[in-house]
């Protein structure tokens, strides 16, 4: 059951990415969008490789349960 939550919060927090991704696009702050900001870049980039991290050892359990 574990290993079937792993995936499912790996879903959540992927489609939590991408919303916020697409927010950073939509949203303009001093006519520019907010996904210009060098923070905000880098804030989507570590949401990214923590998200690629979970993704990675949820695969890493799968195979050694096989």
């Amino acid at each position: 059951a574990r290993y079937g939550i792993s995936w499912g919060a790996m879903g959540a927090a992927e489609d939590c990415w991408r919303r916020a991704r697409q927010y950073t696009l939509d949203r303009k702050q001093f006519k520019r969008p907010l996904a210009a900001t060098q923070l905000v870049q880098k804030k989507l980039a570590d949401m990214q490789t923590e998200i690629s991290l979970g993704l990675q050892a949820s695969l890493r359990v799968g195979r050694l349960m096989d």
